[in-house]
């Protein structure tokens, strides 16, 4: 039986057993397409998002930032937001980094 939670561990399986092959394949255009995208200034974005969800929303979200401030009801409440809307915000930089390649590359064509 499947476990909610279990699900996206075999999704993104299914999605990584697919996608590497085609990496391995052709990963010659995917370095040069890498290294041509390291020079937009989308890139600057897509790091800036990705510091926020992994580094800024876990660390934001420490228990022991909010002790001095709140007291234990309220607590766990302003760890879960604060968690949320920065990894929120973070996702926003994704989109936002994404829409500004296809947007000024020339690619929407």
């Amino acid at each position: 039986m499947i476990i909610d939670s279990d699900i996206w561990v075999w999704l993104d399986t299914l999605i990584i057993i697919i996608a590497v092959p085609f990496l391995i394949k052709d990963r010659q255009h995917l370095v040069r397409s890498l290294h041509n995208y390291m020079k937009t200034s989308s890139w600057g974005l897509m790091l800036a998002g990705i510091y926020t969800i992994f580094v800024f929303s876990n660390f934001s979200g420490l228990p022991m930032l909010w002790e001095f401030a709140l007291d234990n009801a309220h607590q766990q409440d302003a760890v879960n937001l604060m968690t949320e809307m920065s990894a929120l915000f973070g996702y926003n930089l994704l989109l936002f980094s994404t829409l500004h390649h296809f947007s000024f590359s020339g690619i929407n064509a």
